[in-house]
């Protein structure tokens, strides 16, 4: 199939609608015998159909993509969206509204390798999300400070522990306490200081 031909956009026609189809023939009346190419075809239609603050809102579902389940989603819908532009924008602008709604991590990625092209940007992306590692953490490595004070503190009560077991009282000859935490003494001193009020000694 020829680019200069009409073959083409005459094969299309069936897929038109009603008013499309009555547009497409009152165009080609005006066109006598000269083809009508896929690429003329394109600027016609849209010129007719249209709306005027088409590449408007074109832009603004552009910049308002986000990211979906797969990176491969993402730029697809991109891509399509980028398609419908009457214009062709400038590689950093493009580059640009691709890069801005993903993770900041991907975006600093790709700002790194420096592409000059969307579709070096598009490679930088896929690759970095490829190498990203399992969602599934090692608990051992994740948290090495918490565990570190968790072995600090158990260490902390088993000596608490053992220095107590081997606290012994040279008064009521009793482990677990030293003779200066004895109550057995305590009381004992408490009632040899009560014994001269009572008249008793011993």
């Amino acid at each position: 199939m020829h680019e200069d031909s009409s073959e083409f956009t005459d094969m299309i026609f069936g897929s038109l609608g009603v008013d499309a189809q009555s547009w497409f023939r009152e165009f080609k009346l005006s066109m006598d015998s000269r083809p009508i190419t896929w690429q003329l075809f394109k600027e016609r239609i849209r010129a007719r159909f249209r709306d005027k603050d088409h590449k408007f809102k074109t832009l603004t579902k552009l910049y308002e993509l986000k990211p979906g389940k797969s990176q491969q989603e993402y730029t697809s819908s991109f891509l399509n969206l980028l398609s419908q532009l009457d214009t062709e924008l400038p590689e950093i602008v493009k580059r640009w509204f691709y890069q801005q709604p993903l993770r900041a991590e991907t975006s600093a990625y790709i700002s790194q390798n420096i592409p000059q092209t969307l579709e070096h940007a598009i490679e930088l992306a896929q690759r970095f999300k490829d190498a990203k590692p399992s969602a599934v953490k090692n608990p051992a490595k994740e948290h090495p400070k918490q565990q570190q004070q968790g072995s600090t503190a158990n260490k902390s009560q088993t000596g608490n522990r053992t220095s107590e077991s081997n606290k012994f009282c040279d008064y009521c000859k009793r482990r677990n306490h030293t003779e200066s935490e004895c109550r057995t003494k305590a009381r004992a001193e408490a009632k040899a200081g009560d014994s001269p009020k009572n008249g008793k000694a011993r």
